[in-house]
């Protein structure tokens, strides 16, 4: 449940992303079309030539796919350790803070995205 209201959060932020061009922050007459993995953050290709340019950077689409294969891979390895832990005490302790690191986890990757 809480991946597929993951997901259908993801997809509607892209969709209202492709029906907003998002302008730079510097350059507001260039729209972001890339990820400056090196200070978290949406650049243009002016920003990526005069200031990024020696930085990791990616394609903002490429980006966002790789960040949700990442979480549905840290999910298949996290969630069987947390049942398991559940299972072993009869109530797993562990949930809150799980909960809370994952819900937190997604927030940053929503605002990475925008």
């Amino acid at each position: 449940m809480h991946h597929f209201l993951l997901q259908q959060l993801i997809d509607q932020k892209r969709k209202r992303m492709q029906m907003r061009e998002s302008s730079c922050d510097k350059h507001e007459d260039k729209q972001v079309e890339l990820f400056c993995h090196s200070c978290k953050k949406n650049i243009c290709v002016l920003c990526f030539a005069t200031k990024h340019k020696s930085h990791k950077n990616g394609e903002i689409p490429e980006v966002a796919d790789n960040f949700i294969l990442k979480i549905n891979g840290d999910d298949k390895q996290i969630l069987p350790l947390a049942q398991l832990v559940s299972s072993q005490n009869g109530y797993n302790r562990m949930q809150p803070s799980f909960v809370r690191k994952q819900k937190m986890r997604e927030r940053k990757f929503l605002q990475l995205v925008i």
